[in-house]
């Protein structure tokens, strides 16, 4: 949806200035290119390193009636290193202005807005209603690339232990790992989406300048997007503890191959050694005492107890049974939205 123009003979099309400073070089040389007056905690804050993950929060805030002030954490996602980095940019938005201080995170680098690059070349859009949208619908893609990779990660891990080539210990490495990106990104989305409720409902605009109706039509949009990722993340988690139950199966069914292995073993000893202790008492009056041929027939008899019993264990699937992994109880994507489905 695009902004109409105003209308009219004469009429003077009001174009808003985009400002992308870098940080923290050209910060201080920004008020200069302002409409407002920056207050010394958004100058603070602007000027301030990126803040870590755990307190790295999306958050709008109207300052002093003359401008909005927002932060708003992108994921960056770098799956040969299976790790997801947030970077932050500060937003400030006025009637004439949107600025994106982009801050340099020490391994994820920048976040590099494409939509608005492509979009306003000159620098300038309609409104800054729209930059922000425009904005927020590359925060939105980035959102909704972390929850596919996610899943992507999820069915190599699944891979990885149907394989049983990876340690347990790396294994559970890996799920904790993935369990703590799925966290941190509802921790991230849901302030977000709080945020942009609030603009919808004009709790946070400057006398319906910034955000007018049209504006909000497009919030909604992307609100809209922001809330498919989110009802995204419980289908991620079910996924994720698919795996973990997976895996809690293999380990399961290696300790029970692993007992039949020893049951196997102590039963093929424990006859010969019946016989053994039989034949090894020190009695004056046994039977097989004075046998010319009893040694060999002590190995005779050894001998086919041991054939008979690995007869009965093959008869009985103990022995030459091939191995298969208990794929049968994991939950791919198109089960888990078939249960959503049924149970709605």
């Amino acid at each position: 949806m695009d902004i109409e123009p105003p209308k009219g003979q004469g009429a003077r099309v009001q174009r808003t200035k985009w400002h992308d400073p870098a940080h923290p070089a050209e910060i201080a040389d920004l008020q200069r290119h302002l409409d407002f007056e920056l207050s010394e905690s958004t100058r603070a804050v602007l000027a301030a390193p990126t803040a870590t993950e755990r307190h790295l929060l999306g958050r709008f805030h109207v300052v002093d009636e003359s401008y909005i002030w927002g932060v708003v954490p992108i994921p960056r996602v770098v799956r040969d290193q299976d790790r997801v980095d947030y970077v932050e940019v500060d937003i400030l938005m006025s009637e004439n202005a949107f600025v994106t201080v982009r801050k340099a995170h020490e391994r994820a680098g920048q976040f590099e807005p494409s939509i608005l690059s492509e979009m306003f070349r000159d620098r300038t859009g309609p409104s800054s209603g729209e930059m922000f949208y425009r904005f927020m619908e590359d925060v939105a893609a980035a959102y909704l690339e972390l929850m596919n990779g996610l899943m992507d990660e999820i069915d190599e891990l699944e891979e990885v232990i149907a394989e049983g080539k990876a340690s347990p210990d790396r294994i559970h490495g890996r799920y904790s790992g993935l369990r703590k990106d799925l966290l941190q990104a509802r921790r991230q989305v849901t302030p977000l989406l709080n945020s942009l409720a609030a603009i919808d409902d004009e709790r946070i605009d400057i006398a319906d300048r910034i955000f007018p109706e049209e504006a909000e039509d497009l919030v909604r949009k992307v609100k809209d997007d922001l809330m498919g990722v989110s009802q995204s993340i419980p289908l991620v988690a079910d996924l994720l503890s698919g795996v973990r139950d997976f895996h809690q199966g293999v380990i399961s069914q290696k300790q029970n191959e692993r007992m039949e292995k020893l049951t196997i073993i102590a039963s093929l000893l424990l006859v010969p050694t019946l016989i053994v202790g039989v034949y090894g008492q020190n009695f004056d009056r046994m039977p097989e005492l004075h046998w010319t041929d009893g040694y060999a027939f002590s190995w005779f008899l050894i001998a086919v107890t041991t054939v008979i019993q690995l007869v009965i264990f093959w008869r009985l699937g103990w022995l030459g049974k091939k191995r298969s992994t208990p794929k049968a109880g994991v939950k791919d994507i198109g089960s888990v939205l078939d249960e959503r489905d049924d149970a709605s």
